[in-house]
């Protein structure tokens, strides 16, 4: 579950689902996150649909 709660916020703000914290024009986004061990990163282009 490490950075779940980031993807999620990532994931409404691209929708336009967030009121006050929400971007401006949010189109795309990078995500990323490191697991708890070294050997484990992740990253993400996110993207809305046009």
């Amino acid at each position: 579950m490490f950075g779940m709660p980031l993807m999620i916020e990532l994931v409404r703000r691209l929708r336009g689902d967030c009121g006050e914290r929400q971007v401006p024009n949010a189109h795309s986004c990078l995500f990323q996150a490191g697991g708890l061990v070294m050997s484990a990163y992740m990253v993400m282009v996110l993207g809305a649909a046009p």
